[in-house]
């Protein structure tokens, strides 16, 4: 989304600082802000180690948010791309 700006965004992984570099730019619903939990999921799946195996509503809870993510990126691109 920030490349949708324009900006080059910093090279990380971090959900908080790509969210936090976006709000300058947008207005980002709370919703959206939720994706921050999604990072605890990377550095689980990113780097070995001993974690706590992610229980069926959790998954289902990050893969709505995700969608909720791809989908508010894809309607702000829509909408943004005609002005």
């Amino acid at each position: 989304m920030l490349l949708f700006y324009g900006v080059d965004p910093e090279y990380t992984h971090n959900l908080v600082v790509l969210l936090q570099e976006l709000t300058k730019y947008t207005r980002v619903p709370a919703a959206i802000k939720e994706a921050v939990i999604l990072n605890d999921y990377a550095v689980q799946t990113r780097y070995p180690g001993e974690y706590v195996p992610v229980k069926y509503r959790e998954y289902k809870k990050a893969l709505q948010i995700a969608k909720n993510v791809f989908k508010w990126i894809e309607y702000k691109i829509i909408t943004e791309s005609d002005r």
